[in-house]
């Protein structure tokens, strides 16, 4: 009993690992926005994903000079809405 109580409070006191995908496609400016906007929370697991869906004008590079700390995984096709999430899901698992 006592050990169970003691890995429960150890459990407790651990901040769960939470990612956020972001899909990118044209849309550097919101994306920026997005990313710029999660530096404000103060959870300390938060990881960002940024699924850049096939964009123009190399947006994935201006990103991960903008956001060094987070994931910027390039598809070489646009996958639609459904496509990109599942690529980021799939990251974070």
């Amino acid at each position: 009993m006592t050990a169970f109580i003691m890995t429960a409070f150890t459990t407790l006191q651990k901040s769960p690992s939470v990612h956020i995908v972001i899909l990118n496609w044209n849309g550097l400016e919101d994306t920026l926005e997005c990313l710029a906007s999660l530096e404000n929370l103060s959870h300390p697991g938060v990881k960002a994903i940024v699924i850049d869906n096939a964009s123009r004008d190399n947006q994935a590079e201006t990103i991960e000079q903008k956001f060094p700390d987070a994931a910027v995984l390039r598809q070489t096709e646009n996958l639609g809405f459904c496509g990109g999430c599942n690529v980021g899901i799939k990251y974070a698992l």
